[in-house]
């Protein structure tokens, strides 16, 4: 919407100075900002989906890994010695 209104209103500047009786160049700078545009749209959606994946991921990750870090000491040196 924001690259219509700039070209478009690129094309009625130019137009009402009296530079030009038809401006095609208001029109065709419509052109590259919409790939730009596109482009970002693009990168976003990639950069949304990758940190969708990671925090997935994060999620999915063995329960064992947990207990682990949350284990105490103490208890891993008394299951040895009972051993």
């Amino acid at each position: 919407m924001l690259t219509f209104v700039a070209s478009f209103g690129l094309n009625k500047a130019l137009v009402w100075s009296g530079v030009l009786e038809f401006s095609l160049w208001g029109w065709l700078f419509w052109v590259p900002v919409l790939v730009a545009e596109a482009k970002l749209r693009q990168a976003k959606k990639l950069g949304q989906e990758r940190v969708i994946a990671r925090i997935q991921a994060r999620h999915n990750e063995p329960t064992e890994a947990l207990a682990q870090m949350t284990a105490d000491p103490n208890d891993e040196a008394e299951r040895a010695a009972n051993q």
